[in-house]
């Protein structure tokens, strides 16, 4: 009986919550990647992120399309990218292996900053346009009525519009398939703290 103690002590380490909590979370990940690949058509059809209607369906058109695009596409390198993360790799690959979702949401959150900052500056162009026409010229107004081939800054804001999307889908992706990955490859979370398995 002494003997069987360690045994009873050491099961609360992976209790069936803990191991329950890690399937939810892995399952909620996947599904998180299809949620932000489609993400973009509910927010432009709510008009969450401001944007010219003339644009609106074009947008969230092109940035669903390139999100399902790109989780393709990491899917489909999910081999190489598995060498990668839990092989063996030198200091300097292993550092920008890391810090690439990191990068992405930085990418992600300067794509906010400016296409806000595009689409200030393309609704004061728009402004001075309909004042002296006698149109008129408040934001909502602006954004419901401007002509597509009329929108100052189309391309700059399509770009930034774009990688709102493109950059958060790409950096979620990856980290969502390093949890995959390492489920699949049945490492535990202490085994990758000890060290790199091979």
């Amino acid at each position: 009986m002494p003997n069987k103690r360690p045994s009873v002590e050491r099961e609360p380490t992976d209790p069936r919550r803990i191991r329950s909590f890690a399937t939810f979370f892995k399952n909620y990940m996947s599904v998180s990647t299809l949620v932000t690949a489609a993400l973009p058509i509910p927010v432009a059809a709510l008009h969450l992120i401001p944007t010219y209607e003339s644009q609106t369906k074009f947008l969230s058109t092109y940035a669903s399309l390139f999100c399902f695009l790109i989780l393709s596409f990491v899917f489909y390198l999910r081999h190489s990218l598995a060498r990668m993360m839990f092989g063996k790799l030198d200091k300097e690959r292993s550092l920008v292996l890391t810090l690439t979702p990191l990068l992405l949401i930085l990418l992600a959150a300067s794509s906010v900053v400016a296409y806000h900052f595009a689409l200030q500056q393309s609704l004061d162009e728009a402004r001075t346009i309909a004042i002296t026409k006698g149109l008129p010229f408040d934001t909502d107004s602006l954004l419901r009525t401007t002509d597509l081939s009329s929108v100052p800054n189309a391309t700059k804001l399509s770009c930034y519009f774009l990688g709102i999307f493109i950059f958060s889908e790409a950096a979620f992706l990856i980290m969502a398939l390093r949890e995959y990955l390492q489920d699949l490859l049945g490492h535990s979370d202490a085994q990758l703290i000890r060290s790199r398995p091979s």
